[in-house]
């Protein structure tokens, strides 16, 4: 027989256990956006069980999908001068890959305004 952690999953299982069904709005964050439920509350700023309101059927805030989207990767401004770019666990991406930080960027930006 297959070893099973019950407790992981009862966790992945929980908006069934409480509404008895899976909302659309659970499908949409975790299995189309694929946002565990830690980072979708962080990255908006509020707490888990306002995550599993909203994974049950409440209205999710269409700034918070955008949020969502952005940190999943699956939306990406239409900038012509940021094509390919995308935010990625709170950092920036370029098309290259490379992933910087707020406080990276911000340096970078003192060291430029520095030039003569």
């Amino acid at each position: 027989m297959r070893s099973v952690d019950w407790e992981n999953a009862l966790k992945f299982f929980a908006p069934i256990e409480r509404s008895k069904r899976i909302h659309k709005n659970f499908v949409y964050r975790f299995q189309h956006l694929g946002i565990p439920d830690e980072i979708a509350a962080s990255s908006v700023g509020v707490e888990l069980d306002q995550v599993y309101r909203w994974d049950d059927g409440e209205d999710i805030p269409f700034l918070v999908k955008r949020v969502w989207e952005l940190e999943s990767r699956k939306f990406t401004p239409n900038q012509s001068d940021f094509k390919g770019w995308t935010f990625a666990a709170g950092r920036i991406v370029t098309p290259e890959g490379a992933r910087y930080t707020e406080r990276q960027l911000r340096y970078a930006l003192f060291l430029f305004d520095q030039l003569p």
